[in-house]
């Protein structure tokens, strides 16, 4: 089930709260793996969880790019000068 709970969180994370989403799943996958290896291979979803953490880095790293360019344009839009006075 957490390995289910941290895929929806991740592809949700690209339409509600992107940030936060991420890295919920990327905690709750975290916690999943852990309890997949504390079993012995009695349960599965090593897959799942893995696409969720790649998704949800994929998400992380979008963000971050989209925050850089954001800022990069605002300071061009502080420096440049409109020329009206």
């Amino acid at each position: 089930p957490q390995a289910i709970v941290a895929l929806v969180l991740s592809i949700a994370s690209f339409v509600v709260c992107p940030i936060i989403t991420a890295i919920a799943a990327l905690i709750v996958a975290s916690s999943a793996i852990k309890n997949i290896e504390a079993s012995g291979g009695a349960k599965a979803g090593v897959g799942m969880v893995q696409a969720a953490r790649i998704i949800s880095i994929i998400n992380l790293v979008l963000m971050a790019l989209l925050a850089g360019f954001l800022i990069v344009l605002i300071i061009i839009a502080a420096v440049t000068d409109t020329g009206t006075y």
